[in-house]
């Protein structure tokens, strides 16, 4: 249901690299339409987003392949921005493929693949899903 809300309201939002080779893509774009929650709307002062990523038929009907879900959060110190976030590489069927982790000062962000299996990896897939599927309401979401 989520991939389907995406495909059909989502906006174009490619997954560029370096971001899409980490998370185990093939290519350097890879065709996605995304719909999020601004950090001023949630809860936790976090940006969460969904993408979803497709394929096309000679009739341009729109497939989804996958999901990647992501959440970050920016601070702002002495001046300085600095993000920490993840992204998620997830089957349809909720199986985590890949998960990244990014943090450090805006421009010098370091993305480093974690283990899908990892504590780490499992509270923020869960913590996604549940925010996705179970507190937020389809219509909150935005382009």
């Amino acid at each position: 249901m989520l991939a389907e809300f995406v495909l059909k309201n989502g906006s174009e939002n490619p997954i560029k690299a370096p971001s899409s080779k980490t998370l185990g893509y093939e290519e350097d774009v890879v065709a996605a339409k995304g719909l999020r929650i601004k950090a001023s709307a949630s809860k936790d002062n976090k940006e969460h987003a969904v993408y979803v990523t497709y394929a096309s038929d000679d009739k341009g009907e729109l497939s989804a392949k996958d999901m990647v879900f992501g959440v970050i959060q920016v601070k702002e110190t002495a001046g300085r921005k600095s993000i920490d976030g993840y992204r998620m590489r997830i089957k349809l069927d909720g199986t985590i493929v890949t998960v990244m982790k990014a943090a450090g000062a805006v421009g010098a962000v370091k993305q480093e693949l974690i283990s899908p299996k990892s504590k780490e990896a499992v509270l923020a897939y869960n913590s996604e899903k549940i925010f996705f599927l179970k507190d937020s309401k389809l219509e909150q979401l935005t382009q």
